[in-house]
């Protein structure tokens, strides 16, 4: 449950700790788990409910848990010069409307950075969980979660300063629609619609983009769609894109279908909608122990609690690939400098080309989740450092 402010009855203890014994003994009578698994679960439980018994534990767990636990560290090398670069062309730019200026918090990095030689700043970032996420992951319900950077990180910038910060000196390595080939591998419900979606994804982009902003060039269109997509992966209302992007032609998706090269209908309408359904199959899978523990803990209405779970299943599956490409690096000598979800940049490659690399990725990923993890890998460039050579160090 979420952390309390003081410490709970022992009665309340005993209460939960008995609850979490019978539903163990229930799974073994049901042989869900074996007789082995099942003695050492309850060894488990019975163990943390002596524990936490005491009150003076209690309050050591409470104040513990005000500080975030570091879950990984990484040194990310930046290219200086190419960042100084581009914040020269660049001139003083507010990032997000706020206060902080692009060049203040370049300059609050590298202060905080070490320097490996004159052009390289070694930054150390640490990685938290959420607290929804290490809730989650300390009560057991997931094995791994979003891993979240804390302190100054290149990847919180806007993507063309992060991109002039490891500008041609590391590589960027993603899973593409890694929400919905998840989906498609664990939930039955639209599967037939998500893969279809995922075979013609491209040249449903380009149908349905050219549709809503004719206007735009392609590389917008595009990118709207895709993040259009990605916000109905995570149930948006149907008219997301319109709130996001306007809809200046007055289209819309209601009843809009295009034909795939293959003589598929495709209706973009109808994948949103399927949506919802796999949200509820997620969460009716994960049985009463998670309900009632999102309900004990977060005090939303249900709906809510079932996006949630939907977004911290989908984030478990993720780490699992971040994972085995981070060890598939490992193996081969590549040094890992960023995490981004289910992504990962790396230094150099020690001779290889990206798209090998990717392709050893992907079969690692793909082992270690059971599904299809499709990786695609490139260099990271900034065009508005591309002068980096020039002597700038002193500016």
């Amino acid at each position: 449950m979420k952390t309390p402010r003081a410490p709970v009855a022992r009665a309340e203890i005993n209460k939960h700790a008995a609850e979490a014994l019978e539903r163990v003994s229930k799974e073994m009578r049901e042989k869900r788990i074996s007789r082995f698994y099942g003695i050492r679960a309850k060894e488990r439980v019975r163990a943390a409910a002596v524990c936490l018994r005491s009150a003076a534990t209690q309050i050591i767990e409470i104040r513990r848990r005000k500080t975030p636990d570091i879950v990984r560290q990484v040194d990310c090398d930046i290219h200086v010069a190419a960042l100084r670069t581009y914040l020269r062309n660049r001139g003083c730019v507010r990032i997000g409307g706020g206060t902080t200026t692009e060049r203040g918090a370049a300059e609050r990095l590298l202060k905080e950075a070490a320097y490996v030689d004159e052009g390289t700043a070694r930054l150390r970032v640490e990685y938290v969980y959420s607290q929804t996420g290490r809730d989650l992951y300390e009560a057991g319900h997931v094995t791994a979660s979003r891993e979240y950077a804390r302190g100054p990180d290149p990847f919180k910038w806007p993507e063309e300063m992060r991109n002039a910060a490891l500008h041609d000196r590391a590589y960027g390595f993603d899973d593409s629609a890694a929400y919905a080939r998840i989906r498609a591998a664990m939930v039955p419900e639209g599967r037939e619609t998500t893969e279809t979606f995922l075979t013609h994804r491209e040249e449903i982009f380009a149908a349905f983009g050219s549709h809503l902003w004719p206007d735009e060039e392609e590389a917008v269109r595009r990118k709207r769609m895709k993040a259009t997509t990605n916000a109905y992966d995570m149930d948006a209302g149907a008219n997301i894109w319109e709130r996001r992007f306007g809809n200046p032609r007055q289209r819309t998706l209601r009843g809009v279908t295009k034909t795939l090269s293959d003589g598929t209908r495709f209706s973009m309408e109808a994948y949103q909608k399927t949506q919802g359904g796999s949200t509820d199959w997620l969460w009716y899978q994960a049985g009463g122990a998670l309900w009632s523990f999102m309900k004990r803990s977060y005090q939303l209405d249900e709906r809510k609690r079932r996006l949630r779970w939907k977004s911290y299943v989908l984030q478990e599956a993720e780490a699992c690939a971040r994972e085995a490409k981070m060890a598939w690096a490992a193996r081969a000598g590549i040094r890992v400098l960023n995490l981004q979800h289910d992504g990962i940049v790396t230094g150099s490659l020690g001779g290889r080309q990206s798209q090998e690399v990717a392709r050893g990725m992907q079969e690692a990923a793909s082992h270690a989740c059971g599904h299809e993890v499709q990786v695609k890998g490139e260099l990271i460039w900034c065009d508005a450092a591309e002068d980096a050579g020039a002597p700038i160090w002193a500016e």
